[in-house]
C-alpha cells in the first residue's frame, strides 16, 4: 500500500469514526482490547476502557482500521503479563467459515497454481499440493452464494445442537465474519464458566468424536450385524450420528471409506455397490455386515 492509499483509508476511517459509535460490547471493562494497521491485523494489545465513552474517544483520536476485543474477562485487562490479568472467564464462541467446507462450486471459481517456479503447474478448484510435482501452491479463493449457504446451514445445524441437546439458549450471538462465514458467540453463566477441559469434551461431542456405540444406541448381536437407531426417527445425538454414517456410505468414494474404516477396498466397494440395501436397513434399525469380516472389526467401521 503506498502513502497516497494510506491517507485516503485513513480519512474515510477518521470520518467514520467521528459520525458512528461503537455501541454493544458486553463486559466492555473486562475485555482486552488490540488495534492493527492496514498490514497487520494487531499491532497493539493489552488496551482496556471503562466505557464507551473512552473507548470511542480512543478510536476517533487513533483511527485504527482494525479493532478487536478478547473472548475473555479479566479481573485488570490491561495488566501485564497474561498471568497478572486475573482470568475469570471466557465466551464459548465457534465459526464457520466458507473456505473449510467443502463445496461442489469450489471447482467452478476457485484455482491453485504451483510456488515450484521450475513446475508451473496450475488449475481449478482446490488442491493442497501440487499434483504434478507435490510441491506448495498458490490458491486464489473466490466466496459465492452456495459458499456462504453452506456455512449458513452448518451453523444452523450448531443453533439446533446447542439449543436441544445441550441446553444453550440464553445469551446466544450469531455474527458475520466480514468474510465467508459466521461466528457464534455463547455468552450465558454456564458458558463462560466452563473450563478447557469441558470446551475440549464439548468439540469432541459437536464432532461426534470418542463415543462408544453401546451408548448411543447401537446393540450387539451374536453375529456381525448390530442393531442401531431407526434412521430418519433418531432424535438428538443418535439422529445426527445415523445422518453422518449415511452421508459417507451416500457420498464418499471407495478409497476414502477403505481408509477412514480401515478396511480393504474390496470391502468398501461392496458397500458402496450395495448402499440403497444398506440405507434401507438403517431406516430398519439394521446396520448390515460388512462381509468376512470379525464382529469386533465390523463394528469399528460403523464407527466411522
Amino acid at each position: 500500500m503506498d502513502e497516497a492509499e494510506r491517507i485516503f483509508l485513513e480519512k474515510h476511517f477518521r470520518e467514520y469514526y467521528k459520525e458512528h459509535k461503537v455501541r454493544g460490547v458486553p463486559a466492555l471493562d473486562q475485555r482486552e482490547f488490540g488495534i492493527g494497521d492496514f498490514g497487520r491485523k494487531i499491532v497493539r494489545r493489552h488496551l482496556s476502557f471503562p466505557g464507551l465513552r473512552e473507548l470511542n474517544s480512543f478510536l476517533r483520536e487513533n483511527v485504527p482500521p482494525f479493532i478487536s476485543y478478547s473472548a475473555a474477562y479479566y479481573e485488570r485487562p490491561a495488566a501485564r503479563p497474561m498471568s497478572a490479568k486475573g482470568f475469570t472467564g471466557a465466551d464459548l464462541i465457534y465459526e464457520f467459515d466458507a473456505d473449510d467446507i467443502e463445496t461442489k462450486c469450489k471447482e467452478e471459481h476457485d484455482s491453485w497454481k504451483c510456488k515450484n517456479p521450475e513446475c508451473g503447474a496450475e488449475g481449478k478448484g482446490v488442491v493442497k499440493a501440487c499434483p504434478k510435482c507435490g510441491s506448495p501452491v498458490e490458491v486464489s479463493q473466490w466466496f459465492c452464494s452456495e459458499c456462504l449457504e453452506a456455512a449458513k446451514k452448518q451453523t444452523l445445524k450448531l443453533l439446533e445442537v446447542l439449543s436441544s441437546e445441550l441446553g444453550f439458549k440464553d445469551g446466544i450471538n450469531v455474527n458475520f465474519s466480514g468474510k465467508a462465514g459466521f461466528h457464534v458467540h455463547i455468552r450465558s453463566k454456564k458458558a463462560i464458566a466452563l473450563s478447557r477441559n469441558a470446551r475440549d469434551e464439548l468439540i469432541d461431542y459437536l464432532a461426534l468424536n470418542g463415543f462408544e456405540l453401546e451408548g448411543i444406541g447401537f446393540g450387539k448381536q451374536e453375529s456381525s450385524m448390530l442393531t442401531c437407531p431407526v434412521l430418519g426417527q433418531a432424535k438428538g445425538i443418535e439422529r445426527r450420528f445415523m445422518e453422518r454414517l449415511a452421508s459417507f456410505i451416500e457420498n464418499w468414494s471407495a478409497e476414502k471409506l477403505a481408509v477412514h474404516g480401515n478396511i480393504k477396498r474390496a470391502r468398501s466397494r461392496f458397500i458402496l455397490k450395495n448402499k440403497e440395501t444398506i440405507l434401507k436397513k438403517m431406516r430398519e434399525g439394521i446396520l448390515f455386515p460388512i462381509p468376512a469380516e470379525k464382529p469386533e472389526t465390523s463394528r469399528k467401521f460403523w464407527h466411522l
